[in-house]
């Protein structure tokens, strides 16, 4: 098993669960640094994007008379927007 250093993890008397790994090098940290910052951004992107389907979704069921005004404030409260704002906070964390 080769990681980004090119190195092979090393065991301490034969244990796996001792396994050890040499530290990562500048151009390695780089990588997933970068790596890391990508996959946040596309979770950021998809979130909004489910967000917004979903709020098409709605709109279009109370056009359509399928969904109350209490049925709407229940889906679209608050909450919704603070699981959303939350989740891009991690993430924004997680690529910093």
């Amino acid at each position: 098993m080769s990681d980004l250093t090119g190195s092979r993890p090393t065991t301490t008397q034969g244990h796996p669960e001792s396994t050890h790994f040499r530290p990562l090098t500048k151009i390695a940290q780089i990588v997933l640094q970068k790596l890391a910052s990508k996959y946040a951004e596309e979770g950021k992107v998809s979130l909004r994007k489910h967000s917004s389907l979903g709020d098409d979704q709605i709109k279009k069921q109370e056009k359509d008379g399928d969904l109350s005004e209490e049925s709407k404030h229940a889906i679209t409260g608050r909450r919704c927007k603070e699981i959303t704002d939350r989740t891009i906070a991690e993430l924004r964390s997680i690529s910093c």
